[in-house]
C-alpha cells in the first residue's frame, strides 16, 4: 500500500446496486473529500454524487452517498489496526445493526434503533480469495450530510439540548444489546459480542515510556491551578499505567461499546434551533465493556463546560432513566441496574476512562483545524520520550484545552472518583 490520497474507487456500481436498483446504470461519478483534514485520522472519508440512468425509461436520477477508505498514512493504517477495524466497522453495520434491530422487532418494539448511517455495501479488497484489506477496500454509507446532520464544532462542544439528544440515542445503544445478551445470550453471543473484538495497535515496547511522559505533562498542567495542585498525586497514580483503549469488562453492565465517542463521531440535526436528530459514526473499535465508559468519554471530552459545569448530574441521569427505560420496553429485570449501581460502575469506570478523555482533550479535540494527527507520507509520530517533547506539548496546548483539564479534575475530585 502506497501514502497516496485513495480517492479513486473501482467498481463503485457493484458496491451500489443494492441501493440504487434494478434496471439502472450509473453514468457518472462525482467524488470529493467529505471532510478537512485531521477531522477523521482512522480513514479517509468521500462523498460521491452517483447519476443514474434507467436502462428503459431513459430518465435519470441522482444518488448520494459517503466512502470511508483506509487511511492513507501507512503508519495510520498501522495504529487502526486496519486489517482488524476495516473488518469490524463491516460486521457492525452488515450483521450487528440488523442483528438488534431485529431482536427490538421480535420483542415488540415499533421505534428500533435509527441512530446509523444507512449501510449500501462495502468490501476488503477487488479479489474475492483474499482476506487483506487493501487499498481497494470501502465502506458505503447515507451521505447523513444531504438530510441535514452536521458535525458539532469540536472547539465548542455540545449545548445542554443536544447532549440531551445524543445520550438518549447513546442509552438505546448501550440497552438493547445488554437486554439481548440478558434474554438470550447465545443470540447475543453469536451476533454481537463475537464482532466486539476491534483494538488500535500500538507500540507496545513505548507504552511505559509514553504513559511515564504525557503523566508529567498532565501533572505541568495542573500545578498551573491552585484548585487542582492537591489532586496531582491521585492523578500522577492513575496515569502511572498506559492507556488502555480496551474496554474493562465488568458483570452485569458489560454491554456493546462504541469506545470512541467524541464530538467527531456523532452528527447532529438541528431544525429551527432544536436538536431533532442524532447519529453515531465510525464503527472502527466498538468492543464489549462498560456504559459507563461511553458516557464519561463524550461527556467530558465533547460537552461544553459551561453545560458540565451546571448539568453533570442531570445528563447523568437522563442517560440512565433513558437506560432503564429501554431495558423495561424489553422486558428485563432492572433491579441490578438501578441508580445506585449506575453510580457504583461509574465510579469503576471512571479511574480507567480518565487517560483517555485527557489525551483526547489535549491531542485532538482542541488540536490545530486542518491538520492531520500524521505527518505526511509515511514519517513517524514525534518521539514521546524526547526530553523536550513535554514543553513541546504544554506550549501547544490549547488555553481551552487546559481549562478542560482543570475542570475535569477538580469534577472527578470533587465526585471521590480518583
Amino acid at each position: 500500500m502506497t501514502g497516496r490520497t485513495m480517492s479513486k474507487i473501482e467498481q463503485v456500481e457493484d458496491l451500489l446496486k443494492t441501493h440504487i436498483g434494478e434496471n439502472k446504470s450509473i453514468v457518472d461519478v462525482k467524488i470529493e473529500n467529505l471532510v478537512a483534514p485531521g477531522e477523521n485520522n482512522g480513514g479517509e472519508l468521500f462523498k460521491l454524487e452517483i447519476i443514474t440512468r434507467h436502462s428503459e425509461k431513459g430518465t435519470e436520477e441522482t444518488y448520494h452517498a459517503v466512502a470511508k477508505k483506509i487511511p492513507s498514512n501507512e503508519v495510520a493504517q498501522r495504529i487502526f489496526n486496519i486489517q482488524q477495524t476495516f473488518k469490524g466497522e463491516i460486521n457492525f453495520y452488515d450483521k450487528v445493526v440488523p442483528a438488534l434491530q431485529n431482536f427490538q422487532r421480535e420483542n415488540g418494539v415499533k421505534n428500533v434503533l435509527d441512530c446509523f448511517a444507512k449501510f449500501y455495501g462495502a468490501r476488503i479488497n477487488l479479489d474475492e480469495n483474499s482476506e487483506v484489506v487493501d487499498e481497494n477496500a470501502v465502506i458505503m454509507l447515507e451521505n447523513l450530510q444531504i438530510s441535514g446532520l452536521i458535525n458539532v464544532d469540536r472547539h465548542v462542544g455540545y449545548d445542554f439540548e443536544s447532549a440531551e439528544l445524543l445520550l438518549r440515542d447513546l442509552a438505546s445503544l448501550h440497552a438493547v444489546p445488554l437486554a439481548m445478551k440478558l434474554k438470550d445470550p447465545k443470540m447475543f453471543e453469536d451476533k454481537v459480542k463475537r464482532y466486539c473484538v476491534n483494538t488500535f495497535n500500538f507500540d507496545e515496547s513505548k507504552k511505559n515510556e509514553n504513559a511515564y511522559i504525557f503523566s508529567l505533562f498532565i501533572q505541568e498542567i495542573l500545578w498551573e491551578s491552585d484548585k487542582c495542585s492537591s489532586f496531582i498525586p491521585k492523578v500522577k497514580e492513575i496515569l502511572k499505567a498506559p492507556i488502555q483503549f480496551q474496554p474493562e469488562v465488568r458483570e452485569p453492565f458489560a454491554t456493546f461499546a462504541h469506545t470512541d465517542l467524541w464530538v467527531n463521531n456523532a452528527m447532529i440535526k438541528i431544525e429551527n434551533g432544536t436538536p431533532v436528530a442524532n447519529k453515531f459514526v465510525d464503527f472502527q473499535t466498538y468492543n464489549y465493556g462498560s456504559p459507563a465508559s461511553d458516557l464519561l468519554f463524550f461527556l467530558y471530552s465533547s460537552v461544553r463546560q459551561d453545560v458540565l459545569e451546571m448539568d453533570l448530574d442531570t445528563l447523568i441521569n437522563h442517560y440512565h432513566s433513558e437506560f432503564i427505560k429501554n431495558l423495561t420496553e424489553l422486558g428485563c429485570d432492572t433491579s441490578p441496574f438501578l441508580l445506585p449501581k449506575f453510580k457504583e460502575e461509574l465510579a469503576l469506570e471512571a479511574k480507567h476512562t480518565l487517560g483517555h478523555i485527557l489525551m483526547f482533550i489535549t491531542k485532538i479535540v482542541f488540536s490545530e483545524k486542518n491538520k492531520t494527527l500524521f505527518p505526511p507520507e509515511n514519517g513517524n509520530p514525534p518521539d514521546m520520550t524526547s526530553s523536550s517533547f513535554i514543553d513541546e506539548m504544554k506550549n501547544n496546548t490549547h488555553s481551552k484545552a487546559k481549562k478542560k483539564v482543570w475542570f475535569t479534575i477538580q469534577s472527578y475530585g470533587s465526585k471521590g472518583w480518583l
